[in-house]
């Protein structure tokens, strides 16, 4: 009798072990293969330029939405994001000088991928990087300056003779030409994820855009960068 029921404690234990076993080889298997979609949105505070110039973006607030699929080791995102912010230019040269300071409005179109650098059962911390399109839609500019130009004019002798003069200037305009449309840049930053409960997460994000074409249609702008942080919400669908 002790050793049927031996033999079937034994017979139970290796049912249960290997189910769990086998269990736990299903979930690798379907965190594998088994694609997870989100949706998932956002407000954060734009943190302004990382490098102080002649050139600043300023601090703003900014919303967005996003879809995100993760497939094994791939995890892609793209995200609109709607915002406000604020750009400073001041340019001094030997003859001229400009001081003007933008506000405006902008739609981002952002495409991430995100490389795994920790993953936990409640948590998880990832790379991000990917391109951005940023698009311009309404702009207020108020500034000053001065820039000197040559007039001609005709002496009493008949000559013609040129001198140099200062046109200084103050404007307030809305829908500026001044700032591009279009700018096309790069995403870095980094992911951080909360598990609340089986559906819903709690996210963080700090991403820096790196502008690689000419912010402005006057003034050369090099590869500057715009950060900024957001909190929000990740739904499992």
């Amino acid at each position: 009798m002790k050793q049927i029921l031996l033999l079937l404690f034994l017979l139970f234990g290796s049912l249960f072990v290997f189910s769990q076993n086998n269990e736990g080889v299903s979930n690798q298997l379907d965190s594998m293969f088994i694609p997870k979609n989100y949706i998932g949105g956002s407000a954060g505070y734009q943190l302004g330029s990382l490098i102080k110039s002649n050139y600043n973006f300023k601090s703003g607030i900014s919303t967005s939405i996003y879809y995100q699929r993760i497939r094994g080791k791939n995890n892609f995102k793209i995200e609109l994001k709607y915002g406000f912010q604020k750009v400073f230019i001041e340019n001094l040269t030997y003859y001229s000088y400009l001081n003007s300071n933008y506000n405006f409005q902008y739609f981002n179109l952002n495409v991430n991928n995100a490389i795994k650098l920790i993953r936990r059962e409640k948590i998880s911390f990832d790379f991000l990087i990917g391109p951005t399109l940023h698009f311009n839609l309404r702009t207020h500019s108020d500034g000053y300056g001065y820039k000197p130009r040559t007039i001609y004019d005709v002496d009493s002798s008949g000559d013609i003779v040129s001198k140099s003069i200062t046109d200084y200037w103050n404007e307030v305009s809305s829908n500026s030409e001044d700032l591009a449309k279009v700018v096309i840049g790069a995403e870095l930053g980094f992911h951080f994820c909360f598990s609340i409960n089986r559906k819903l997460d709690f996210i963080i994000e700090n991403k820096y855009t790196f502008y690689l074409t000419n912010f402005t249609y006057y003034y050369l702008v090099p590869n500057y960068a715009n950060g900024s942080l957001d909190l929000g919400l990740r739904f499992k669908l």
